[in-house]
């Protein structure tokens, strides 16, 4: 390793135990206490050591004859920290940035599992080797049988999954699980090359959408980036579909159809033409049989059959949307687009009926009544789902700050339809002037909602926090509120910030001057660690009735929108941190590290437009993004700088493994944590926390250790988070839509505005 500079991957599975490089690498890390990451990895090593009662050739072992396996009960988060310990630190230590050479054909000797995670990062840098592949490839069966798939010419290394042996029945038994093997084919992990006589592969092909660019290109976005399609290999495949392709050149940049997966929902309007019924969408004609009552004119969502009919494709009826000249229609059409629908109608109707309009007696069984308590809620003028309510007080130099959370898992049963609506769609969606809810107007806006002057069912985190933001100690619990006033952000914030005080506010100025002091305290904590302010101009757009534009300004957040973005980040850490300490299954809200080199050019250009920048760059810093914010601060081009930043941070997303926030200081290596626990009304994965708390105060650990739901939490994180970029989406086009609507008026006048 350390001459050579290449590498064959069976030889090094052999040479960490025959030739004692395991040792060496243990002997490496003791030796150099400069290592990147030594803190980190003493600290696995002393947990090996000193919790599982490792001596230090098993620790050795562990570390490079597979990630710790079932004989010794390991949460998945030290999985994570021994595979990125071996990954990024051990290895990379050793062998330095060198690319490998050499034969990568075969991981068949048991062992070397340092050494595979090293590949797989090396593999997956060169984009040989994508998340999926890799859980192909720890499936034991496969792995002997590696070569590096997705190449073009790539010969299928076929498994022959049947066995010689037959069952009691004279059947062929099989050597992996069939239900295991269906679930990887689904999943596009494995390709089956004949069924009946059991052969399969690692799939040679990648998944992606399908776009057809104003040029008439087609290109598939995938993992590898975006793959122009030859035209003539295209096999009927339709904008927005998701296909699997197969690379047809070493530069990754050709590629060509192999199968339609699925077909994307289109929407268009009803036609008749010469006695026929068709579907106008996308300038294309399709064929479709309608029953009588849906009449010219209306929009419909339709799904389209993967074979043409003559000259036109098939399609078939999936919705009705609205007539074409409806209010609103605009916005209709952006939601069936992105996949928000509104299933199981009926079904939820039913459901709905037999979940009560306030809350009752036997509701506050189990519960803390904390009725008479001064609570309240802090909103926008027009809201109407409010998910949190806040209270404060003095205990001592202490603050005791309670954050309160409509507790709508109480009233939507998991596996209902009322949740499989909200979980297919995992978040509201929110447009000019109007809001389309995860779950049903009489839950978000009724019975759910934390509305003033009423009972309502919650689950409270309250905290109590010193002067320098610190938590002390917390207690989080169900209960029953009874909020005091809906307060909104512009009198709130003529109170702390003009002095001007509302009538109806009075009682509670004392309070909110309290909040006031407790949300500096915090922010200021949060600075210190490493918090991001990227200060963007966001726009407000104001609609009337039926959604025509009435005004557009800039959204301007101030002291009352602060403190409430303050106790929410508090609360969210507080519930996730408790979480993650107990070892137990959860959901939580990631946001990787900056793109180094993505960051390094950005800097350069900054530079070259003139700005001296005295910075040092390690990436892994939570304050290195905002020194160089801070940098910039003062400087004319202030907003397009930051904008250039802001491109080279990472994606916050969903993981069910605790990675930290980058964003806002959170380091998982000092047992912190993030989720999102204060937005259950508008956020599925928000309830799914919810859901957990509640398993964890009635003592139902088992229930959420168990593997089923383990699977469930994986499943409803990578949802949510490709849900989350599709409610983005929907949120950009209908700005950008009626920006246009109100920018109609103008047409031919001039301005001034920055590109």
């Amino acid at each position: 390793l350390e001459t050579q500079r290449s590498l064959n991957i069976g030889d090094l599975a052999g040479m960490v135990q025959k030739d004692g490089i395991a040792k060496r690498l243990l002997d490496y890390i003791k030796s150099n206490p400069s290592l990147p990451g030594i803190n980190l990895i003493n600290k696995i090593y002393e947990y090996g050591v000193n919790t599982l009662g490792f001596n230090e050739d098993e620790w050795v072992f562990e570390l490079t004859d597979g990630i710790i396996g079932d004989n010794y009960p390991v949460p998945d988060r030290m999985l994570v920290h021994i595979e990125k310990i071996t990954n990024k630190y051990l290895l990379k230590e050793l062998c330095g940035d060198t690319e490998f050479e050499g034969n990568f054909d075969v991981f068949g000797v048991e062992g070397g599992t340092a050494a595979m995670c090293y590949i797989f990062d090396s593999l997956e840098k060169n984009h040989l080797l994508n998340k999926d592949d890799k859980i192909a490839l720890m499936t034991p069966i496969f792995t002997p049988y590696l070569e590096i798939p997705h190449l073009p010419n790539y010969k299928f290394n076929v498994i022959n999954i049947k066995a010689n042996e037959v069952d009691e029945n004279g059947n062929p038994t099989w050597q992996y699980p069939k239900e295991e093997l269906n679930k990887l084919q689904e999943e596009h992990l494995v390709y089956c090359v004949n069924s009946k006589k059991g052969l399969y592969t690692l799939n040679p092909f990648r998944e992606g959408i399908l776009h057809i660019r104003r040029n008439k290109d087609v290109i598939v976005t995938c993992d590898l980036g975006d793959i122009k399609i030859e035209k003539a290999k295209t096999y009927g495949a339709l904008e927005g579909d998701k296909v699997l392709i197969r690379i047809t050149d070493f530069n990754y940049s050709l590629g060509s159809i192999k199968e339609i997966i699925e077909r994307k929902g289109l929407i268009g309007e009803v036609k008749t033409i010469k006695g026929k019924r068709f579907v106008m969408a996308n300038n294309n004609l399709y064929m479709i049989d309608l029953p009588k009552f849906i009449v010219d004119g209306l929009l419909v969502g339709i799904k389209v059959d993967k074979k043409k009919i003559g000259r036109y494709y098939k399609a078939t009826l999936d919705r009705v949307i609205c007539h074409k000249n409806a209010p609103r229609v605009d916005e209709f059409k952006i939601l069936y687009d992105h996949g928000f629908n509104n299933n199981y109608e009926e079904e939820i109707k039913e459901e709905l009926k037999s979940i009560p309009s306030e809350v009752r007696k036997i509701d506050f069984i189990n519960r803390k009544d904390l009725t008479d308590k001064t609570i309240f809620t802090i909103d926008g003028d027009d809201t109407k789902d409010i998910d949190d309510a806040i209270s404060i007080e003095k205990k001592g130099n202490n603050y005791l700050l309670g954050v309160h959370i409509a507790d709508v898992s109480y009233y939507v049963k998991e596996n209902s339809y009322i949740d499989k609506s909200a979980r297919e769609k995992a978040t509201s969606v929110y447009m000019p002037g109007v809001v389309f809810p995860m779950y049903p107007v009489f839950l978000s806006n009724g019975i759910c909602s934390l509305n003033p002057n009423v009972d309502r069912c919650s689950i409270s985190c309250v905290m109590e926090i010193d002067k320098n933001g610190k938590l002390i100690d917390f207690d989080i619990f169900k209960s029953v509120i009874h909020s005091r006033i809906q307060m909104t952000y512009k009198k709130v914030n003529k109170i702390l910030e003009e002095n001007i005080i509302d009538d109806e506010y009075k009682l509670y100025v004392d309070d909110l001057k309290l909040m006031k002091e407790l949300s500096d305290i915090l922010h200021n904590m949060r600075v210190k660690r490493g918090l991001l302010d990227f200060d963007r101009e966001e726009i407000k757009i104001e609609t009337d009735i039926n959604g025509k534009v009435t005004n557009i300004s800039k959204r301007i957040t101030k002291t009352g929108e602060n403190i409430i973005e303050d106790f929410m980040l508090m609360a969210n850490e507080c519930v996730a941190t408790y979480i993650y300490n107990m070892g137990l299954t959860s959901i939580y809200r990631i946001h990787d590290i900056p793109n180094e080199e993505r960051l390094i050019k950005t800097i350069n250009v900054i530079k070259n437009y003139g700005e001296k920048l005295d910075i040092k760059l390690n990436i892994k810093s939570f304050k290195v993004v905002q020194n160089l914010l801070e940098e910039l601060k003062n400087s004319p081009k202030y907003n397009i700088y930051s904008y250039m930043i802001l491109r080279c941070m990472a994606k916050a997303e969903y993981s069910n493994v605790n990675e930290g926030h980058f964003g806002i200081g959170i380091d998982s290596y000092k047992n912190e944590a993030y989720t999102h626990f204060t937005s259950p009304i508008r956020r599925y994965p928000d309830t799914t926390i919810h859901r957990i708390l509640t398993n964890i105060l009635e003592g139902n650990i088992e229930k959420i250790e168990s593997s089923a739901y383990k699977d469930n939490i994986i499943n409803i994180a990578t949802h949510s988070s490709y849900m989350e970029l599709q409610e983005i989406a929907c949120e950009k086009e209908a700005n950008k839509m009626k920006m246009a609507e109100y920018m109609e008026k103008f047409i031919g006048k001039t301005f001034e505005g920055f590109i």
